[in-house]
């Protein structure tokens, strides 16, 4: 047998099944199914529910991460969610490929189809799937016979009834049997629901009749009051906001069931951005244990929240978990130890902790105890000092120490159950990827892990410094200097001094995760040097702390793989070592670590075991140094302190590797951590709820944003163009569909009424590379005069006053000879000084927004008219201004045309205006917090605005009241590019959808409907508002 890798000693739970999918197009069949499995099996196999991996981070390009491998490693079978598209992600692929190279069989790899639209179907003479070529590549060839596959389809419920199929084979049982059960099920529920519905039809059929007098006669003042006490619900959810997020969602969503008003729905809009980072909340009161919980920690892979505290009986502890992706509660149960804390989960075993009796063992099928002390305390003893520390092998479990009245001692709990207990033995340094873990007893040091334990003899003194993932450890005893080599099992060490300077301050590995990768020392007098050169460097304090009385000790230590942070004096430095080539490099540092208290105390308080954040005596932080180039340094408080390699800053506000985490009373409150997937962020205080939320680069916004598909919108929102399947394609706002012509490259721009487009061809040495497509005529290329311009749609030069002028939407270009007919190459006869900002023609209306130039002066300007019998022209001038030699003015009109916002692309102003009485009357003027703007946009109904900057970034306005609803910096766009030339906005589904045209087109969807405002915060935040909802 040969030696484990360090990476099969990592800690990993089996898993039942793996599920592996595409988040951009299954996602939301990926959690309908891991939901469906639980339930079935919650249903049916009373010793557990299914174990199934669900990955939901965002993988960049690169290969699987390590988290992904192990899971896979662990995983009896693999489910793959297929959808058409996801035969393009490489992780699916990647997955796939993985996980059958590793153990994996095609008996044990199941396929559910997301997509009806997926062939699937099998070709018996090829003995193959008939349409290989529309799946991921790992599984064209991967089965011998046909396959049977399941199907997901996209909807708001899943029939769980259908993938008994799949949860028998995931789990291994008898489908015949669970189907039997299954059905039963069924039947009885319906018979259950029959009854309730006749019931419940009598009982308001009487009700309706007895009230319907009384109601009629106080419906109105009713009415009134209640939306009255919904408006001011809403006004407090937006004053609560920035104190508590659970408490902001609960009054905005009872103000949505008072009223629909249009400052409610702003309310809700700007709840569900403001809890952004907030993934949900978990009520530990429906534990019913009548008694706050006593603390909260995440499982060893971030799947699962625990959350422990007093049961009803107080010679007892109660224990609870959830579905960090479902919220589901996956534990509930009662535990025969008072005083539980510090709760570790060790894979599936169970569940190691601290108790008033010392660290014990919870079984995970039985819950049943097993005290892990030897000798067990006395009878009324208590256990002090009591703690756990996971790491890559399995926890360790110290009590005692000093300070306590408890006697030293550390338990050892493997993840696969295993536990030895060592009596008077201390850790001394515990990194959470590291295998091993130094043990400290006397002058004996023992290394111990999952394979086996090591000791040897140390010194007096004899302190360790750093022991990292592989387990090299880096010691001192007095002026000495020690490293402790270990073999490959674990199971012998031996104690090697270090030939390093007699001066030497401090020694450090070359990073966290090595082995003998090599490590660099310091000497008092600031001589950096490295043990596989003989080049040094002399470091300098330009501060002159180290000609004043107390001096901080020279420091060294590495950060991530790149190199060093050392320090001397008051003086930081960013250090290279000696490689190809070149010597040291040291740069200093923008940070002056000012005087200490005491001499010779470190200027670093405290470090994450990967490098990525140091803190020093400055109350700065270094953050992520791995860039050697430039150090990050962070100001924070001086309660500031790290959870693994996350730094929490108390606030107030409490914030969480900069992640803002709004909590009125964040002084008292517990944070716990996980940098797993999904993992997150668990805020707890007692009393309350527990708040879960995303953790950096995982937080889901209220809306969405995509940049894969170009769709324009014209014809004054009623149609839509969109390139697709080589395809151009018209849709009308009633479902109407006209193709266009072929597409190869993208849209340059669309005609006013939608049914026609100029292309930019793929080819960028096409002689032709600006073609006309027209639905209306076919496929015309476009004139060679017009191929060096950028090509737009105007109307005929008598536009004003001639409907048929207006209706032209002529495709041209203004060249040296004027406005060019692109179609014909003729001239138009529209003047030169004519600019148009905006040409739509729907159905029953038309609109130009234009602009005239004469001495330099512009005058801007709207042309409408009514289509059809009684058409009419009418001109409006606009409350704008500009001249030649600035930048022009941009006007953004509602589909009613009677109410206009005005920005300039130089400045963050915004102004609105409202036509009445024959005039522009002056409404709101608005300052974006977004940089300059760059274009405009009204809401359907006109009662919200939204502005995009020229840093990429956007805003939503409640117009009635000028309040932001949303300010999102820098995701609207790429901010390199040039911001869009125009927005146009359509509304379905509850969503505004905001087409954002330019260089950079993007689409942005906003919830704005009160229901999908109420469902966004409802999966958040189970109020009392949102009904009956799950039991935990």
């Amino acid at each position: 047998m040969s030696d484990p890798t360090p990476a099969q000693s990592l800690p990993v739970a089996g898993y039942d099944a793996f599920v592996s999918y595409r988040s951009a197009s299954s996602g939301r069949q990926a959690r309908q199914l891991d939901r469906a499995l639980f339930h079935l099996g919650k249903r049916h196999r009373t010793d557990r529910a299914p174990n199934v991996f669900l990955d939901t981070s965002d993988l960049v390009a690169g290969t699987l991460n390590e988290k992904i491998e192990r899971a896979l490693d662990v995983s009896r079978s693999l489910v793959v969610l297929l959808d058409s598209t996801t035969k393009e992600s490489p992780w699916v692929a990647k997955e796939i490929e993985y996980w059958l190279a590793n153990g994996g069989a095609a008996e044990r790899l199941f396929l559910v189809r997301t997509d009806p639209a997926l062939n699937l179907s099998w070709d018996r003479a090829a003995n193959g799937f008939a349409r290989p070529d529309e799946l991921p590549t790992p599984l064209r060839a991967a089965f011998a016979a046909e396959q049977k596959y399941f199907d997901l389809p996209r909807s708001r419920s899943v029939d769980e009834s259908s993938l008994v199929g799949l949860y028998s084979a995931v789990m291994n049982v008898e489908p015949e049997t669970l189907l039997l059960e299954e059905s039963q099920y069924q039947r009885s529920r319906r018979r259950r629901s029959t009854v309730l519905i006749g019931v419940l039809a009598v009982l308001l059929v009487v009700a309706a009749g007895a009230g319907i007098i009384a109601r009629q006669q106080s419906r109105r003042s009713e009415e009134s009051a209640r939306a009255a006490r919904g408006e001011a619900a809403a006004s407090g959810a937006l004053l609560t906001l920035p104190y508590s997020y659970p408490d902001a969602i609960d009054q905005a969503l009872t103000a949505s069931t008072m009223s629909s008003s249009q400052s409610v729905r702003s309310a809700l809009i700007a709840v569900a951005n403001g809890t952004g980072a907030l993934r949900r909340t978990l009520d530990w009161s429906q534990t019913g244990t009548g008694r706050p919980a006593a603390g909260v920690a995440f499982s060893t892979d971030g799947s699962r929240l625990m959350a422990w505290g007093p049961a009803k009986d107080s010679s007892r502890s109660h224990l609870a978990a959830w579905s960090v992706v479902s919220g589901e509660k996956t534990v509930d149960n009662d535990i025969a130890a008072s005083g539980l804390s510090d709760v570790r989960e060790v894979g599936a075993v169970g569940y190691v902790g601290c108790s008033a009796k010392g660290p014990v063992l919870i079984d995970r099928r039985t819950y049943s105890v097993l005290a892990l002390m030897k000798p067990a305390p006395s009878a009324g003893d208590e256990v002090d000092g009591c703690r756990t520390l996971a790491f890559a092998g399995g926890v360790v479990v110290t009590t005692g120490g000093e300070g306590t009245s408890t006697a030293p001692g550390t338990v050892f709990v493997s993840y696969a159950g295993r536990h030895i207990y060592f009596p008077g033995a201390t850790p001394t340094r515990v990194n959470p990827q590291g295998w091993s873990v130094p043990l400290i007893s006397g002058n004996r040091l023992t290394l111990v892990s999952a394979r086996g334990q090591a000791s040897v003899s140390v010194p007096d003194e004899f302190s360790v410094r750093f022991a990292t993932s592989e387990g090299m450890v880096l010691a001192t005893a007095g002026s000495d200097w020690y490293q402790v080599q270990h073999s490959s099992r674990g199971t012998s060490a031996k104690l090697v001094k270090l030939p390093v300077p007699g001066d030497t301050a401090e020694v450090a590995p070359y990073s966290y995760y090595g082995t003998t990768a090599g490590y660099a020392w310091i000497t008092r007098s600031g001589v950096v040097g490295w043990s596989k050169s003989a080049e040094t460097v002399q470091l300098t304090d330009d501060t002159q702390q180290t000609s004043q009385r107390s001096t901080y000790a020279p420091a060294i230590m590495p950060t991530g793989s790149s190199g060093f942070f050392a320090s001397l004096g008051g003086a930081a430095y960013s250090l290279s070592i000696p490689d190809f080539g070149h010597g040291w490099i040291a740069r200093t540092l923008s940070v002056t670590l000012g005087q200490p208290d005491v001499d010779g105390a470190s200027p670093v308080t405290s470090y994450c075991d990967s490098g990525a954040a140091i803190g020093l005596a400055s109350d700065q932080w270094l953050v992520n140094p791995l860039d050697n180039k430039s150090g990050l340094f962070k100001s924070v408080s001086t309660e500031a302190r790290l959870d693994g390699c996350t730094l929490i800053d108390p606030g107030p506000p409490l914030a969480v590797n900069g992640i803002r985490i709004t909590d009125g009373t964040a002084s008292s409150a517990d944070v716990a951590v996980s940098d797993g997937s999904p993992g997150g962020i668990a805020l707890f205080r007692a009393g309350g709820v527990i708040q879960l939320f995303a953790t950096a680069g995982r937080v889901e916004n209220a809306w969405r944003q995509s940049t894969t598909t170009k769709s324009l919108v014209s014809a004054l929102g009623e149609r839509t163009v969109v390139a697709g399947d080589g395809e151009l394609v018209s849709l009308g706002s009633k479902g109407e569909r006209t193709v266009l012509g072929e597409v190869d490259g993208s849209v340059h721009v669309i005609s006013p009424d939608g049914l026609e487009a100029i292309l930019s061809s793929s080819q960028f040495d096409d002689p032709n590379a600006l073609r006309l497509i027209a639905g209306r005529g076919g496929q015309t290329t476009i004139d060679r005069q017009c191929r060096d311009q950028w090509p737009t749609y105007v109307p005929g030069p008598r536009f004003e006053s001639d409907i048929g002028d207006a209706e032209k939407q002529y495709p041209a270009a203004l060249t040296e000879a004027g406005w060019l007919d692109c179609r014909s190459g003729q001239p138009i006869g529209l003047d030169q000084g004519i600019g148009i900002q905006e040409y739509e023609i729907g159905a029953d209306r038309g609109r130009i927004v234009w602009s005239r130039t004469r001495d330099k002066h512009i005058e801007y300007q709207v042309t409408t008219w009514n289509r059809g019998e009684g058409a009419a022209l009418q001109t409006r001038k606009l409350p704008m201004t500009g001249d030649q030699d600035s930048a022009s003015e941009r006007a953004s009109l509602d589909p009613s045309g009677d109410h206009l916002l005005v920005s300039n692309p130089v400045t963050p102003a915004i102004r609105s205006y409202t036509w009445s009485d024959g005039q522009w009357k002056a409404g709101r003027s608005l300052q974006a917090a977004i940089g300059d703007i760059q274009a405009t946009a009204w809401s359907r109904d006109a009662s919200l605005a939204l502005a995009v900057g020229d840093g990429g970034g956007f805003e939503l306005y409640d117009m009635a009241t000028g309040r932001r609803l949303i300010t999102q910096v820098g995701s609207a766009r790429d901010p390199s590019e040039s911001g869009p030339a125009h927005i146009d906005v359509t509304e379905s589904d509850g969503f505004l959808r905001a087409h954002l045209d330019g260089s950079d087109p993007a689409l942005l969807e906003i919830p704005i409907d009160l229901g999908r405002l109420r469902e966004l915060l409802c999966v958040v935040h189970h109020a009392t508002a949102c009904g009956p909802g799950p039991g935990g």
